[in-house]
């Protein structure tokens, strides 16, 4: 299997998400604080891993790989139990609940431990071997959605994407690139936690791509100027109708990417089979997030907020939605 590290910045191999280090511990990135600080967060067990995960420690894929290490974690609990694994899968999940992959892989991998303890063959190093497949299963997958990807970006395109579109991403400028593609990437900013400045950004400049910050307003009107050709973003959940959860910010870029003929196309690790557009709750967080930046206030105390933190994105502006192992063509139904 070909190794995709050398196609991501630091920021998305996985040691820097999280690792077990040598003290019991599972030790998460600290995005809230990239790139000015290289901090990380200790978590014991699965509840402050779920406790980090609520709090944007990492967001994106890093609440599956933190879920993929925290069952590594639990593995080596003195009072280890199915009983343990099952409130840590339904913990994690809960943690970011609009967010499918980490409690889809959970979903599956639960009963596989299960079966350990019923077989007598439990241990730490069993777990760390299911853990270890799920994470080169992931690699293998993103390879191949960055592939499917890049075979879609053309010479002098302009990309727009939103927030932090993660492995597959990175993967598929990597080799369009090495094909000799030339483009340049329009990351917004992302209020209010500012991941396409914070995060996207300087991993794309860290790896020497084209790169150009605008604030979240813009997109449309360097798509109304030709410089945008083409909106590329991760997915929160991708429905099998069709349907792209993904950051707030999505649907109106999605909108204008429509009314300006420029095609969307959304990257997912799984078409979410469980759940329809009606079963989609969408997370509200604390609206006093929306009025601070870092921690600076930039409105008075007593204006009034709200959060929403993902769009619903309906089928008819979704062009594919690129899966490992299939491409939905939603507004071709």
């Amino acid at each position: 299997m070909t190794d995709i590290a050398k196609y991501l910045p630091p920021i998305l191999r996985h040691d820097g998400v999280c690792f077990l280090n040598g003290d019991g511990a599972l030790a998460v990135r600290d995005r809230r604080a990239y790139p000015f600080e290289d901090k990380w967060v200790l978590c014991r067990d699965f509840r402050e891993a779920a406790d980090a995960i609520r709090a944007m420690v990492t967001q994106g894929g890093g609440p599956l790989e933190v879920s993929l290490q925290t069952l590594r974690l639990c593995a080596r609990e003195r009072d280890a139990s199915p009983e343990l694994f099952r409130a840590c899968a339904e913990t994690l999940s809960a943690a970011r609940p609009t967010n499918a992959a980490a409690a889809r892989e959970l979903a599956r991998l639960l009963p596989e431990i299960e079966k350990l303890f019923a077989a007598g063959t439990f241990s730490p190093e069993a777990v760390d071997r299911i853990a270890q497949r799920a994470l080169d299963a992931f690699d293998a997958a993103y390879l191949k959605i960055g592939e499917k990807l890049e075979a879609r970006i053309a010479d002098g395109d302009g990309i727009l994407t939103t927030c932090f579109a993660e492995h597959s991403f990175f993967v598929a400028l990597s080799l369009a690139r090495e094909h000799g593609k030339r483009f340049r990437v329009f990351i917004p900013e992302t209020r209010p936690y500012l991941q396409g400045a914070r995060l996207t950004a300087p991993s794309l400049r860290e790896l020497g791509f084209d790169a150009v910050l605008v604030t979240d307003g813009m997109p449309a009107h360097f798509m109304a100027e030709g410089k945008i050709t083409k909106y590329v973003t991760a997915s929160d959940a991708a429905l099998r109708d069709g349907t792209v959860v993904n950051k707030v910010g999505t649907l109106a870029n999605a909108i204008a990417c429509a009314h300006f003929g420029i095609p969307y196309y959304a990257t997912s690790t799984g078409i979410d089979e469980r759940r329809g557009r009606r079963d989609v709750v969408v997370e509200l967080r604390d609206p006093e997030e929306v009025k601070r930046v870092r921690g600076v206030p930039i409105t008075r105390a007593d204006v009034p907020a709200c959060y929403p933190c993902f769009d619903v994105v309906e089928p008819r502006l979704v062009t594919e939605i690129i899966a490992p192992e299939e491409t939905l063509c939603p507004n071709m139904r």
